[in-house]
């Protein structure tokens, strides 16, 4: 009996120090567990602070994916010649290249005002930006006059050189100051999308109008003096002038005191009316012109990405925001301008959060180089030629086609022109 009791006694002990233990075990899990949430937590809250400025960040692959989704919406239109053929429109009336574009402002907003600020001078900044846009685009340009052009023009060669329109969609598309040109003389005539050659090309003269408009405001912040402020509007019977003259005024005051808080006051002014109007304009399209209601598009998600880089210290990012932002935007597609609206929230922490979250290979795609600009500006040529050359071919057939051909001008233009010109920025 007494060995007996030994072992029932000698077995509830153990019992009860299993018990402890487990409890011991669980609660220092729980505890690591606690830690581990905290440190992600606190680690995706200050992200944008520890890496802004570094390559710490996936701005390269979401351009990327961005190009590539503009040359899978250009397929529909390549092949089936309407604009509308994208499955996405019928049911969010917006493109999945219009998406991309609207993501790439957004990000282009961020990068750029971050440039401003960290460039030593504006004309340190231009130069930059002419660097990044132009050396790339000139050699495109020239490929798609003097190679695609003469390939697939209808006229005779000597026709088409001495065309006064070969050298106009030339100059105007190089300097992409005002508006582009689509088309050269006799070139894709008998393609679905007829006589249409630069279609992508069309949202390079607004970005280039906001790098002018930053470069403005700095100028603005750099140059001008207290006493230049006060008089700039002196007519107060407009009510716009005198909210705009106070507003001045109310700058000057505080310019010399804390400058990067004016510069941050501004940026949020700015995105604040033009996020307004964007929304307005959407509901009330009559009261402005197409070029109007894409220029506010534009402005507003490129000072979105600029407001985004502004007040970094004090957004939150957090895997459980993410997730409820998806899970709203993707109900709201049952109605489109409830869509619109919900889109023009939740798309900036979705960017955002994508491009920060600390996932590190991801951060590896940095080292292949940045081919996003690459396909941006030569997809759609290759498109329409591949669509005049192989009339029959299917919508997956054009994007890998046209894909595997883009991405080869977009390794060459990357290594051999834009890294090598992007080198000359510390150059003036």
């Amino acid at each position: 009996m007494s060995r007996s009791l030994f072992h029932h006694t000698y077995f509830v002990l153990g019992f009860q120090h299993q018990i402890q233990t487990r409890k011991v075990l669980t609660n220092c899990c729980n505890t690591n567990l606690m830690n581990y949430v905290y440190a992600g937590r606190d680690a995706v809250k200050t992200i944008f602070k520890i890496n802004t400025d570094n390559r710490n960040n996936n701005f390269n692959l979401i351009r990327f994916l961005a190009a590539t989704t503009v040359l899978y919406s250009h397929s529909f239109i390549s092949v089936i010649g309407d604009i509308r053929a994208d499955p996405l429109y019928f049911r969010i009336k917006m493109t999945g290249g219009g998406i991309a574009v609207d993501i790439f402002f957004l990000i282009s907003g961020f990068l750029i005002v971050r440039s401003l600020l960290k460039r030593s001078s504006i004309k340190a900044f231009i130069w930059s930006r002419l660097l990044r846009i132009y050396p790339a685009l000139v050699v495109a340009i020239l490929f798609i006059v003097f190679i695609i052009g003469l390939i697939f023009t209808k006229l005779p060669v000597s026709e088409y050189l001495s065309n006064s329109g070969t050298y106009r969609y030339l100059i105007k598309n190089i300097f992409t100051v005002n508006a582009i040109r689509d088309s050269l003389p006799g070139v894709f005539t008998n393609v679905p999308f007829k006589n249409i050659i630069s279609g992508q090309l069309w949202t390079l003269p607004y970005e280039v109008m906001m790098y002018g408009i930053m470069a403005g405001l700095g100028l603005f912040f750099l140059c001008f003096k207290n006493k230049l402020y006060t008089p700039v509007f002196q007519d107060k019977s407009c009510f716009c002038f005198s909210v705009l003259s106070r507003y001045l005024t109310l700058l000057a005051m505080n310019l010399s005191k804390n400058k990067l808080r004016c510069i941050k006051f501004t940026v949020l002014f700015l995105f604040t009316v033009s996020f307004s109007l964007n929304i307005i304009y959407h509901f009330y399209p009559s009261v402005s012109s197409i070029y109007t209601r894409l220029f506010i598009r534009f402005f507003s998600l490129f000072f979105t990405g600029a407001t985004a880089y502004m007040y970094r210290e004090k957004l939150y990012f957090s895997f459980w925001l993410v997730l409820p932002a998806v899970l709203i935007l993707a109900a709201s597609t049952f109605q489109k301008d409830v869509f619109f609206v919900v889109y023009c929230i939740t798309l900036p922490y979705l960017v955002f959060y994508i491009a920060y979250v600390p996932i590190n290979f991801l951060h590896n795609f940095n080292k292949f180089g940045d081919y996003s600009y690459g396909i941006y500006i030569y997809a759609f040529p290759i498109q329409q030629s591949v669509i005049s050359l192989l009339p029959k071919i299917t919508i997956i057939g054009m994007t890998i086609l046209s894909f595997c051909i883009t991405f080869i001008l977009a390794f060459l233009s990357w290594h051999i022109i834009e890294k090598n010109a992007l080198k000359l920025k510390n150059k003036i």
